[in-house]
């Protein structure tokens, strides 16, 4: 199921606390609940782990503030306002900001995809994950073996996990960490970043 839709039951009033996917875990990352949210159209009470709440936040302020007699419940007014603050925080992002964020995890992206990306694509193929989009680039749609949606965030997913747990083999020919570490390191700093790949 998107997670763009709605996530938990038509009726309301929402008597049960409900998690990302309706069960106990996180439906991304099998973690469980950490972070509490409210929507107070369709969902109800929404707890989520750190990794989903970009996720759950744009589906709980899609529907905008909360109206009459939900406006005045505390806990749907304090679920609202930290959908909120979460997709401001992440709505401005861009590439640069993730490089000085995240550099390492940048870095062992440009090694894991043995230098196709750039610093600046590997940076963006983390916000989008990180944001729940999906990240057409054709490394993506090759292992996903077609640009369906659904598809593309498991392998962006799939790719940032496997970065970051092969990240002590990084070494040797177009997967040499030190190199991509330095070359993120430039880009950092202003110079001028590589057109197409990284080595």
């Amino acid at each position: 199921m998107g997670h763009s839709y709605c996530l938990g039951p038509q009726q309301r009033p929402h008597p049960e606390t409900q998690s990302c996917d309706r069960c106990d875990a996180c439906p991304v990352c099998q973690r469980f609940d950490e972070v509490s949210l409210y929507c107070w159209r369709c969902c109800g009470p929404l707890h989520c782990c750190p990794a989903c709440l970009p996720i759950l936040a744009r589906h709980v302020t899609q529907n905008g503030p909360p109206e009459g007699q939900w406006a005045e419940v505390p806990e749907v007014a304090a679920g609202y306002r930290r959908a909120v603050t979460e997709v401001r925080g992440w709505a401005d992002w861009g590439p640069h900001q993730v490089l000085d964020r995240w550099p390492i995890l940048t870095a062992h992206l440009v090694c894991a995809s043995l230098g196709y990306f750039t610093p600046e694509g590997a940076a963006r193929a983390i916000l989008d994950h990180r944001l729940g989009r999906a990240n057409y680039c054709e490394w993506y749609i090759h292992m996903a073996r077609g640009g369906h949606r659904d598809r593309l965030l498991a392998v962006g997913k799939e790719v940032i996990a496997r970065a970051f747990s092969g990240r002590r083999h990084h070494t040797g020919f177009m997967a040499h960490y030190p190199h991509a570490r330095a070359l993120v390191e430039a880009v950092r700093d202003g110079k001028e970043a590589p057109p197409f790949m990284s080595w």
